[in-house]
């Protein structure tokens, strides 16, 4: 059941304004609900990564990595698409899948926030101790090295 909406917006931008407006003032879920009035609008990726955040937030991990994987279809080139992925994969513990997706960002769109969440997931998972994921280690210092080696352009997510 969503959260009864306080206000009726007549465009997507307004119901975005307004969930932007309740992320920062830490109402998760009527931000979501906010969100999804948007997406009723309109079908944007960004309306899903925001949503994705805010079910993030709330723990409903299921219902974000649909969000997730929603803007993934949507903005396959998108660096916040698979961030959003590896966000939640993260909070599932799937530490290895969320290095995969944060390291995938970093390649479509690097900044420091991505490289720290690459970096988090790498440690997390164990990887340069885990000789199964030899392969996958490699590629995530490899691409962390190009960005600290200014090889990457750094880029915002917004």
């Amino acid at each position: 059941a969503g959260v009864a909406p306080a206000m009726s917006f007549s465009t997507a931008a307004e119901w975005k304004a307004e969930g932007n407006k309740l992320f920062g003032a830490g109402k998760y879920a009527e931000a979501a609900e906010a969100y999804t009035q948007a997406l009723q609008l309109d079908d944007d990726g960004v309306f899903y990564s925001n949503r994705c955040a805010c079910r993030v937030k709330l723990g409903a991990l299921d219902a974000a990595m649909e969000d997730a994987l929603k803007l993934r279809a949507l903005k396959p080139s998108w660096a916040k698409a698979h961030f959003r992925e590896g966000s939640v994969l993260r909070a599932q513990g799937r530490h290895e899948d969320a290095a995969r997706a944060y390291c995938e960002a970093m390649l479509l769109g690097p900044s420091a926030d991505i490289a720290d969440m690459l970096r988090t997931a790498v440690h997390d998972a164990n990887l340069l101790e885990n000789e199964s994921a030899a392969a996958l280690a490699q590629r995530c210092l490899t691409v962390l090295d190009m960005y600290e080696g200014d090889g990457m352009k750094d880029t915002s997510l917004g």
